[in-house]
């Protein structure tokens, strides 16, 4: 999970904690990526240089899934840049 900052993560690891989640659900939370479109170029960044190093392992295994999370109380005001991202992630699989 890429975020936009900092509060992000102490929700993500609150929510790791409420559900329980089991041991073998590695979830690995990247805060403080910055704006919107930093936060979906470092989610790509950090996928591809992921795969590029599970194809060098025989233990790494690449990444099933990267979530990108943002913080918008006020979503009115990020209208056009969360849309503008949400289309950035989708081009980017």
């Amino acid at each position: 999970m890429v975020c936009e900052g900092k509060t992000e993560k102490i929700y993500l690891d609150a929510m790791k904690i409420e559900l329980k989640l089991p041991t073998t659900a590695t979830i690995k939370i990247e805060p403080e990526a910055g704006g919107h479109s930093a936060t979906i170029k470092k989610a790509k960044s950090l996928r591809d240089k992921r795969k590029s190093d599970a194809r060098k392992s025989e233990v790494l295994l690449a990444y099933d899934v990267i979530w990108c999370v943002f913080d918008t109380e006020k979503p009115q005001h990020h209208t056009g840049d969360l849309e503008k991202a949400v289309q950035a992630a989708n081009r980017q699989g």
